[in-house]
Order: C-alpha cells, then sequence, then structure tokens
C-alpha cells in the first residue's frame, strides 16, 4: 500500500532474478504510440532499462504483481483506482508511469539481497524491501539522536528529537514502504550526521567535509530528491571552515578535502541536472511549477501528504489535525532557534536550517507535492523542533516543555494509527 510500491518491486525483483539494468536509448515516438494502443507502455519503459530481458517475462511479472494488488482489495481502498478486475499491466494502474528512469542504487541494493537470499518471488522482495525499510528508519532515529547529542543539546531536547523521529506518522509509516525515498533519507541522515560531528568538535573538519561530502553524492546517487538538504550540509561546512576562523588544526589537508568536495559536488550536479526532476528544463516549465506551488491546494497536499495520508494519498488525516500538527511544530521551531542560539557551537543555526530550505525549495521547484520529498531533511526538521526545550533557561521548564510535546507526538501518532492505518489499510475497509 505504500506509494508507488508496485514498480520498486518491479525494478528490484528483476534484479533479484540476476537481470541488470543497463542505460539505454529513450523511447522513440512510433514505439511510444504502439505501446499506448497496446497498453504495455510501462512493459516498453521497463524493457529499455532492463534490455536483456524478454518481454513476455516483463508481461508476467506485471501480471504477478497485479495479482498481488487485487489480493490485497486495492482497487476498494485506493479512491482514484479503476476496478484492476483483468488488467494484465501496469498501465491500467498509472499509464504510462514506471520506475524505469530511477537511478539503480537503491534496487540494486534491494534486489542483489534478495538474490543472495535465493528470493526472487516479487512477494519475497516486497518484504526484504519493507525490511529495509525498517532498518532504515531505526537507522534514522539514531542517527538523529546522536546528531541532536553532537551538537550540545540537553538531555530532555534530545528526547524530543527521538520522539519526534519515532512518532511522526509519515515517517513511521515510511519504516514499512519499499521505495528509493527511503535510501536518500538514511544517506542524506548519514550526510547530516558527519556535519554535527564535524560542529560539535567529535570529529576533525576534514573529516566530516568528506564523510558529508561522501554521502551527498551517495544520496544522489539514490535519488536525487536526496541532493539539495545534503549539499546544503556540505555548503556550510564550506562556509564555516572556510572562514578564517576555522579550525586549523591539520592545514596541509584542508586544501585537499576542499579541491575533492569541490570536485565531487561539481560530478554530482553534472551528472544528475539533466535528469533530476527538480530541473525545470525550461523557462516555461520553471513558470508552470511556479504557478502550481503559488496554488493553496499545493500546500495543502504538501502538508496532509507530509503529517499523515494514506492508501496511495486518496486519503488523509482531518485537516485540523494536520494544521494542528504542523502549526505546533511551527512555534516549536521558533522558539528551536533560540535553543540554537544558546549553545556554543558557531554557525548551528544555519547549518540546521538551511537543509531543510533548501529540500523545500526543491520541492516546489519540482511542483510535486509529496511529503516524502521533504524527508532528506528529516533531521533537521527534528532538531530545530527539539532545541525548542533549551530555550528556557530552568531545568525544570525544559523537562516540562519536553514531555508536553512528547505527549502531543504520542497523541498525533496513536490518532494516525487508529484513524488512518487502522480504519484505511488494516481493516481493509470496502475490501
Amino acid at each position: 500500500m505504500g506509494e508507488d510500491e508496485p514498480w520498486h518491486v518491479e525494478y528490484a525483483t528483476l534484479i533479484a532474478r540476476g537481470h541488470l539494468p543497463t542505460a539505454v536509448a529513450p523511447i522513440t515516438a512510433p514505439e511510444l504510440a504502439e505501446a499506448r494502443a497496446k497498453g504495455e507502455l510501462a512493459i516498453k519503459m521497463m524493457h529499455r532499462r532492463f534490455g536483456d530481458v524478454p518481454l513476455e517475462e516483463h508481461r508476467e511479472l506485471q501480471a504477478e504483481l497485479l495479482d498481488g494488488l487485487r489480493a490485497s482489495a486495492f482497487s476498494s481502498r485506493v479512491d482514484w483506482s479503476d476496478d484492476l478486475g483483468g488488467a494484465r499491466t501496469f498501465d491500467a494502474v498509472a499509464p504510462g508511469f514506471s520506475a524505469a528512469h530511477q537511478p539503480p542504487a537503491y534496487y540494486l541494493v534491494v534486489g542483489t539481497t534478495a538474490r543472495v537470499l535465493g528470493v526472487t518471488s516479487a512477494t519475497g522482495v516486497l518484504r526484504i524491501g519493507r525490511s529495509f525499510a525498517l532498518v532504515a528508519y531505526l537507522l534514522v532515529i539514531a542517527l538523529g539522536i546522536s546528531s541532536a547529542r553532537a551538537l550540545g543539546l540537553s538531555a530532555p531536547a534530545v528526547l524530543v528529537v527521538g520522539a519526534l523521529l519515532v512518532l511522526w506518522p509519515m515517517h513511521a509509516r515510511h519504516a514499512a514502504v519499499v521505495n528509493n525515498d527511503v535510501a536518500a533519507k538514511l544517506l542524506a541522515s548519514v550526510a547530516f550526521w558527519f556535519g554535527a560531528r564535524g560542529l560539535g568538535g567529535l570529529t576533525s573538519p576534514t573529516r566530516s567535509l568528506l564523510g558529508a561530502s561522501l554521502f551527498t553524492l551517495l544520496a544522489a546517487g539514490a535519488k536525487p530528491t536526496g541532493l539539495p538538504a545534503t549539499s546544503a550540509v556540505v555548503l556550510v561546512l564550506l562556509l564555516l571552515w572556510s572562514s578564517p576562523r576555522r579550525d586549523a588544526a591539520s592545514p596541509a589537508r584542508w586544501p585537499l578535502a576542499l579541491g575533492l568536495t569541490l570536485v565531487a559536488l561539481g560530478v554530482v550536479l553534472v551528472l544528475t541536472a539533466h535528469h533530476a526532476p527538480v530541473v525545470p528544463g525550461s523557462l516555461t516549465g520553471l513558470t508552470d511549477r511556479l504557478a502550481r506551488a503559488g496554488e493553496p491546494r499545493f500546500w495543502r497536499a504538501l502538508a496532509s501528504t507530509f503529517v499523515g495520508s494514506f492508501n496511495w494519498e486518496s486519503r488523509s488525516l482531518p485537516q485540523a489535525v494536520v494544521l494542528t500538527a504542523l502549526g505546533t511544530w511551527l512555534l516549536a521551531a521558533l522558539a528551536g532557534l533560540g535553543g540554537l542560539a544558546r549553545t556554543p557551537t558557531r554557525g548551528l543555526r544555519l547549518f540546521v536550517c538551511l537543509p531543510l530550505a533548501a529540500q523545500l525549495g526543491a520541492v516546489v521547484l519540482r511542483g510535486a507535492a509529496a511529503g516524502r520529498y521533504l524527508f532528506p531533511a528529516m533531521l533537521a526538521f527534528a532538531i530545530l523542533a527539539g532545541a525548542a526545550v533549551d530555550a528556557a533557561e530552568c531545568p525544570a521548564t525544559r523537562r516540562r516543555i519536553a514531555s508536553a510535546l512528547v505527549i502531543g507526538l504520542v497523541a498525533l501518532s496513536s490518532y494516525a494509527f487508529w484513524a488512518g492505518l487502522l480504519g484505511n489499510q488494516y481493516a481493509r475497509l470496502g475490501a
């Protein structure tokens, strides 16, 4: 029931069965027209990625996945879905949609793991992909807590950071979906963690910068969605450590680290700029996307899919709940700016806020209101709210603020589970 899961599972299953994705030429206009006429555009697109796989094998795999969708009462639970009875290709679900254009790194990890374990069925690959998502979720929580400690936040503030990462509804739901956004979020979080350890003095500036840069490359390789927040982390580190006040403990290695970082990021930008969805491609495309982002429905959709939406984003939590959750976070974030200013860590507010701003800006430029595209900045989102605790001087007041925020998160998560997951997905309403 995770968004786009069938296409992601299809990609990984082909790898689990011993096939490798290859770069191929675009589909020609005659081929496009023929595939659309046959209702096999999704098959043709994936065939272009896996050229060694016979078309019949592609058809059989998509039919197998569609059988799974029918068995799960997909059409009854996803409001916009047509009846899939008799459907044999993915064009019946979303015409012309495919994961074939996605970078292969995530699918190679999931598919190769399945192959090593002897798993070749689509259902087995689905389970392995969801297990990967669970591990990623737990690692992001650990990275968030470690980053908050490294940046000098108090124990009650660290508790709030951890609680937000555990309980935020859509982040928790992300622990059980097969989607390369999971990999982008995890790798972006590791880049942020490297930066946090460097700012907190737990890692040398050179090592921190190189680590953040490496995971910026890896995040872009998983999905270009992970590039904005991680690039912002690296930019802040460069700004802080190229200033006259930087720590010059290893001056001989600093120019080398700086040069390698700039070269690596340049390579990433060149390789991803042409294919990254965030790049409009033309002035008309840019104005169209900005116009979409200027509409209230864009922000309503982004808010609901970031806080709590289910059944392929066809059902959401009540708008009052979404606004309350985001409004509370905004108030906490404003207080968190003061809390971050109380720490001795130089440049901390810039380090936390810039990845958030970069990720949000990228979503606007992409013109697609999907909350999961904000997840690469999830650690910054959590730390900014958690720092609200440190805006208070009195330890007792800090504990009370932390308790109030954690109780609010428990209430939000409980309501999302009851009204969202349990009612819409697990109870199989309408099935």
